[in-house]
């Protein structure tokens, strides 16, 4: 079984610049991306984990199925609901 890629910031880029109304800016100094001037999602400092907005479901979901990768980001409790933490 072969390993998967490694994702880069140049993966998430295109991939995020692909979808209508995706803009690329900073957020917090670190690379980030909005749809029409609200957030989406944003590379952490540490360079290796980017944060995405996502409903509770979807983030609960994923972080049982993928502990490793998936988590809770470490920000104020009261914004942290459906936002997801995806380390690589």
């Amino acid at each position: 079984m072969t390993k998967p890629a490694r994702v880069t910031l140049a993966t998430v880029r295109r991939l995020a610049l692909g979808f209508p109304g995706v803009e690329e800016g900073l957020s917090y100094g670190t690379p980030g991306f909005r749809v029409r001037g609200k957030f989406l999602a944003r590379l952490r400092e540490d360079g290796n984990t980017l944060v995405v907005k996502c409903g509770d479901d979807e983030r609960d979901f994923r972080m049982k199925a993928d502990p490793k990768t998936f988590s809770l980001p470490s920000i104020t409790v009261d914004i942290r609901r459906s936002w997801c933490g995806w380390t690589w």
